[in-house]
């Protein structure tokens, strides 16, 4: 019989475990714009083209900076910040650029970082958000606490089932 309980508690678990990867994955940043966005493709590799973005700092004035966007060798377009930072997309550059910081806002051409030029539609977004690791540590966290508490449970039913966890049994065993 414990055997059945142990495994329903591991169901029950890998269920929970499933469900809460299911959720975060659709949060963490940049999943569902990288889901969306075609990779941004580029004619000429080696060539650099510049774009000014428009930053509205959080604790100061209204700026602009330039990033530039080179064609690799691949034909895609990979964003070149002026610290050197190398970013593969716009959610990579707002997890990982040293530039901004989480209040910080920028605004830049909605199909960024395409290549081409022509009118353009113009979004603000986070010029920074939180990094992926932050999801994985929260997951890890989340796991850590359903398995400790599935564990428990799972003790907790087994000295239920056994015999010598009970104190009146061992006090009629001993009075003879």
């Amino acid at each position: 019989m414990p055997e059945t309980a142990f495994a329903a508690a591991g169901r029950v678990l890998f269920l929970l475990i499933a469900v809460v990867a299911m959720m975060t994955a659709s949060l963490r940043p940049g999943t569902a714009l990288a889901a969306q966005a075609p990779q941004n493709r580029c004619d000429v590799p080696g060539k650099v083209y510049t774009q000014t973005i428009i930053v509205d700092r959080k604790n100061g004035p209204i700026g602009t900076t330039t990033l530039f966007l080179v064609c690799r060798p691949s034909h895609v377009v990979a964003i070149v910040d002026s610290d050197g930072g190398t970013y593969k997309d716009l959610a990579d550059f707002q997890a990982h650029n040293h530039l901004f910081g989480a209040g910080d806002t920028i605004t830049l051409p909605r199909d960024f970082p395409a290549v081409d030029p022509g009118k353009r539609d113009l979004v603000t977004v986070s010029g920074h958000t939180g990094s992926s690791s932050v999801w994985w540590w929260m997951i890890g966290g989340v796991v850590l606490i359903l398995a400790a508490g599935g564990g428990l449970l799972v003790l907790r039913a087994r000295r239920r089932r056994s015999p010598a966890a009970d104190p009146e049994t061992d006090a009629d065993a001993q009075e003879p």
